[in-house]
């Protein structure tokens, strides 16, 4: 499933410093749409580290989840919730909600 291909990106990314410095680098430089940016930015980053997704696979892998939340994910956002990863910075440079 490509949106599992998505979530092993971000990880890799979040564990492999160079990765995560050139996709922050690159959305930096990047003046563009943020959906285009998807395309022209993260895409290519992404294939040329071996991991194959679409632009609808990394919206769907970012999108809010519907229903009540877990215990698990209750207790993550007591006291506010702390959006500091790779991933997390990544959906909000490029994912409108």
């Amino acid at each position: 499933m490509s949106v599992d291909q998505v979530k092993a990106f971000l990880a890799k990314a979040e564990e492999d410093a160079a990765l995560g410095q050139k996709l922050k680098d690159a959305q930096a430089a990047y003046t563009g749409s943020k959906e285009d940016g998807i395309k022209e930015v993260v895409l290519p980053i992404a294939a040329a580290a071996g991991f194959t997704f679409t632009v609808d696979d990394f919206k769907a892998a970012a999108t809010k989840p519907e229903g009540e939340a877990s215990d698990d994910e209750l207790e993550a956002v007591a006291g506010g919730y702390d959006c500091t990863g790779l991933g997390c910075w990544l959906t909000c440079a490029f994912v409108t909600w």
